[in-house]
């Protein structure tokens, strides 16, 4: 994606600059694969069966 020009910042930076998420987020999407996020009311806590 730096080499495609999509992504044009320079240097070392953390994937959470818009710039550099949004884009691999829509190629992601061409590949079939989405995220989305879902804000929960209360916490889902699961019982484990030993």
């Amino acid at each position: 994606m730096i080499l495609n020009g999509k992504i044009k910042l320079k240097g070392v930076h953390l994937p959470i600059i818009k710039e550099i998420y949004e884009p691999i987020l829509e190629e992601l999407e061409e590949y079939g694969i989405s995220f989305f996020e879902q804000k929960l009311d209360k916490a889902v806590l699961y019982d484990v069966i030993v």
